[in-house]
């Protein structure tokens, strides 16, 4: 199994998961909003791409990381922990 959950209980992996993560959901959501209201685009079209900016991280990432040996807990627990977070946001963002 990639993903070991001792992972998340260190003081350094837990801050750079949440920066990474937010890096990754919150950067990206707060950007694509502020450019789809300058753009004017209509409701449904804006949640759209904020669900879309509020993706996890793709699994391919930990593969990359394998191929070029680069940090393999770390990719592999960005892509679960987004996707944890993932479960509560994008539904948050449906609802707005």
């Amino acid at each position: 199994m990639l993903l070991n959950f001792n992972y998340f209980f260190n003081r350094k992996n837990l801050v750079q998961l949440v920066l990474s993560a937010g890096i990754i959901m919150g950067v990206s959501v707060f950007l694509a909003y502020i450019i789809t209201s300058l753009l004017g685009i209509s409701s449904i079209g804006q949640k759209v791409i904020l669900i879309s900016a509020a993706s996890p991280a793709a699994a391919l990432a930990v593969a990359l990381s394998v191929e070029h040996d680069l940090d393999l807990p770390l990719a592999s627990a960005l892509v679960a922990f987004t996707m944890a977070i993932g479960i509560i946001v994008i539904p948050l963002i449906i609802f707005l």
